[in-house]
């Protein structure tokens, strides 16, 4: 996750092809962990009839192992084929009966991430603060506040309330100085502290 965020020359989707081939056909818990990986790089680069067909299939290989979380993860990311076919009612809807399902586990982090993201793109820049908020303030909860997704959504909380005008709010989210972040998240908030 922090390799798609961090600008390293990694070819991510050659990558996640490799690892890909190297674990084989079986339907393992090790499979579905790197399936998962390549669905996301498929999605990242639009290669969406793909990403959706191994979905599918990682779905139904989670589900048989009762890897719960994983399913969840999967059918989040696939949200971004639902918004790319322009239906971003569906896609809000469709991450709307996601958060319902998952309440306060870790996977809601990613749900509250990507419709905080859905909701600021569709223009609905006060709602997806409350979103982006409600993400911060359950990685809190979890102990997940440093962790991908949680971080996020305490980043973007901030720059949407810098791009609301809402200075002080800004500064309230980003500013992690006085706080024990670690790195990269510290980097992150860093940096949205100059925007």
């Amino acid at each position: 996750t922090w390799a798609r965020g961090l600008d390293i020359g990694v070819d991510g989707p050659a990558l996640a092809q490799e690892a890909f081939d190297l674990v084989g056909p079986e339907r393992d818990a090790t499979w579905v962990v790197v399936a998962t990986a390549r669905v996301q790089q498929l999605i990242d680069v639009e290669r969406y009839a793909e990403a959706i067909a191994l979905a599918d299939e990682v779905t139904d290989a989670a589900a048989e192992l009762g890897m719960r979380r994983e399913v969840i993860e999967i059918r989040s990311m696939t949200s971004r084929v639902i918004e790319s076919q322009s239906d971003v009612e569906a896609a809000e809807r469709y991450l709307n009966g996601l958060l319902a399902e998952v309440h306060d586990d870790p996977t809601a982090l990613r749900v509250l991430l990507q419709l905080g993201a859905l909701q600021h793109r569709r223009g609905a820049v006060t709602e997806a603060l409350a979103t982006f908020d409600a993400g911060s303030a359950l990685a809190r909860r979890l102990h997940r506040e440093w962790a991908p997704w949680g971080v996020d959504c305490r980043v973007r909380a901030g720059m949407v309330a810098l791009e609301l005008g809402d200075l002080a709010g800004a500064q309230r989210r980003l500013d992690v100085s006085r706080l024990d972040a670690p790195q990269p998240a510290r980097s992150y908030f860093d940096s949205a502290l100059l925007g």
